[in-house]
Formats: C-alpha cells, structure tokens, sequence
C-alpha cells in the first residue's frame, strides 16, 4: 500500500508471510533521481531457513566490494562475502547490513539471514531431538539503495552526515567552517580521527 506520496518522493509498504515469520519492507522511489531505496524489518521465527532478496540481471559477471578494493566475480552457487555494494550490468546495489550472495543463472540473491545452529560443523550425526540455538532468530532490519545511474558512493548512503544543532549565542564564529579539502576523483576522505598525543 502506499503510505506516503508527495510532490519528491513515494513510499510503498509490502508486507510478507512466510510459515511463522513477518517481513515488512518499505520501497522509496524518489521523482529526480535514478536510485530507490529498500528499508526492511524482519521478525524471522524459522529454523534451518535463509531468507535471500533476488533480482534477475543481464549477465552474471559482476564487481563486489571487498575490504580495500573490489573483485570481479562471475556465476556463483555458493555465498560469497561482499562488502557494502555490489555492481552488475544493470544496477549497483548498496546494502548496510547485507554481506553475503550468490549468482545463478543470471539471478542475484542477497542473503539477509540465515538461522543455522550455532556452531555447526556438522562432524556428526545430529540429534533433532535436542534443542539447539539457531542464528538470526527475532528482530532484524536493514536497508538497501539499488543505483541505476552508478553515481552513488556508498560512503553517502552508510554514512549520514553528521549535523550539529545549536541555539544563537555570542561570539565571533562563523556558522560554517570547513578544515580541509580534496579536489580528486582519485581520492576520498573516509575517516577523521584526533592525533594521538596531539602530534
């Protein structure tokens, strides 16, 4: 159903059943740009089930993110890890709590969660007659933005920027101030931290 639509953008709310668990995802489309965005919430009360998002694409050859870099990738059946995007033929996709996928047959599938038994190894026979801990069990959430213009960084999408509200008082400050800059396309600026020792 739609639950907000206005002159900038649309929300459209689905929600999902499936056996004993609820999915409610939110899908944002926006009048002037080329991205929406996915926001879900989960209440997964299932075991030894994984719950994957899947989008049909043009071709399986894709970029995942990864730490400090990416890799190209083609078909995969099995999970492969993923940092926070990953880009097809079609679309990049930015995910914030995502980190895992597999491609098939042209088919991408994000796992959100899977409720394995903690600890798994399975160096035996298991008893189902015990009662064992399964990961991803309760509440979860998340977010997504798929980007068909590929001009998104997901620096902006995972990183809100930081605003700092403050009534008028004296002083000669400016009410903006800005301490460096960079002017590259090769060059980001990901992280701001206090010299240790002030050196």
């Amino acid at each position: 159903k739609v639950i907000e639509a206005g002159d900038v953008r649309v929300v459209i709310k689905c929600d999902y059943k499936f056996k004993n668990s609820l999915l409610f995802m939110y899908y944002t489309f926006y009048k002037n740009e080329d991205y929406f965005d996915i926001s879900y919430k989960v209440s997964w009360n299932e075991k030894h089930y994984v719950l994957k998002f899947e989008s049909e694409v043009f071709e399986n050859s894709h970029i995942a993110s990864v730490p400090y870099g990416y890799i190209r990738r083609d078909e995969n059946k099995r999970d492969m890890p993923m940092g926070a995007s990953l880009k097809t033929s079609d679309f990049n996709v930015i995910c914030d709590s995502i980190f895992s996928y597999n491609m098939i047959d042209k088919t991408l599938g994000l796992t959100v969660l899977r409720s394995a038994i903690y600890g798994d190894l399975r160096l035996g026979e298991l008893d189902y007659e015990l009662d064992f801990d399964h990961l991803s069990q309760g509440e979860s959430e998340g977010k997504i933005r798929v980007d068909f213009g590929r001009a998104q960084s997901e620096d902006n999408f995972l990183n809100s920027p930081t605003v700092i509200v403050e009534a008028n008082h004296d002083g000669n400050a400016k009410t903006e101030k800005s301490y460096f800059s960079v002017n590259s396309d090769t060059v980001k600026i990901s992280t701001i931290k206090h010299a240790e020792f002030d050196d």
